[in-house]
């Protein structure tokens, strides 16, 4: 019976993960842009990730709880650190989309400009943003591995 849920939090995973590394991959590639349109463009393909990541995650916390609960228990320690790990990816990911919007709503409206502004330019290299993000990827890989492994 648990074969269904196993592969309903497998299209989980796979929607979220998917739907953070391209809001990531897009984020990065903002920084490399040279027009602030580029930049608002590729930022806003980001922002349509947003509800895959967050539809990922309401599958996979609803099939992952299901699965826990008909064959471990929830005072183990991996299932305890990876709730953790997906509250801290709750709350940077809140934390570091407000800044990316306002990044976003930024570089919309300097798109008649040639160049990046100075303002914009801080904004796309804020290095608390960089690092929330990256926590964020280190968190999914840090969950991936106590999926796969179970860590008594």
């Amino acid at each position: 019976m648990e074969a269904p849920w196993l592969y309903t939090h497998l299209l989980g995973v796979a929607l979220f993960v998917g739907g953070v590394c391209t809001a990531s991959i897009c984020r990065h590639a903002a920084n490399s842009m040279s027009k602030p349109s580029d930049i608002a463009m590729i930022l806003g393909v980001a922002r349509k990730a947003a509800p895959l990541v967050a539809f990922g995650l309401i599958v996979v916390l609803i099939s992952g709880c299901m699965l826990v609960d008909h064959e471990y228990s929830f005072s183990e320690a991996w299932v305890i650190a990876a709730l953790s790990l997906v509250v801290w990816m709750l709350i940077v990911g809140g934390v570091a989309g407000r800044s990316d919007r306002k990044t976003r709503e930024l570089a919309e409206a300097e798109c008649d400009n040639v160049t990046v502004s100075d303002q914009l330019t801080t904004r796309l290299h804020d290095k608390v943003t960089i690092s929330l993000n990256i926590s964020m990827i280190v968190a999914i890989i840090i969950i991936l591995a106590l999926m796969v492994w179970k860590p008594a």
